[in-house]
């Protein structure tokens, strides 16, 4: 298996490992899980859509986008409502990352 395959193996893992959010959890779990759900999925969409970057490149640069749009929602009236949906991404990009390098 190529170094990229499992990467992208190991990702998907930890989406797997993400619960599926039910109405029983109490608000902030239910948003922070379904965050952290939404920010994997779309790094992995990002990987898969910059195929010419490695996994881990793809990554920290969703990472850097985040923090992008994150500066961006602080300066604005409505930053802090969707904050926490950058910050999770961040958290969940590092989280990733941290795999990743440890893989490595």
């Amino acid at each position: 298996m190529v170094p990229d395959e499992r990467q992208i193996n190991t990702i998907i893992e930890y989406m797997e490992g993400i619960p599926i959010p039910t109405s029983s959890y109490p608000p902030r779990i239910f948003d922070d899980v379904t965050y952290t759900k939404w920010a994997a999925e779309e790094i992995l969409i990002y990987i898969l859509a910059h195929h010419e970057w490695t996994v881990m490149k793809s990554v920290e640069n969703f990472k850097k986008k985040m923090k992008r749009y994150l500066n961006r929602a602080m300066n604005r009236n409505y930053g802090y409502e969707i904050a926490p949906i950058f910050e999770i991404a961040i958290r969940t990009a590092e989280d990733i990352s941290d795999i990743l390098y440890a893989m490595s």
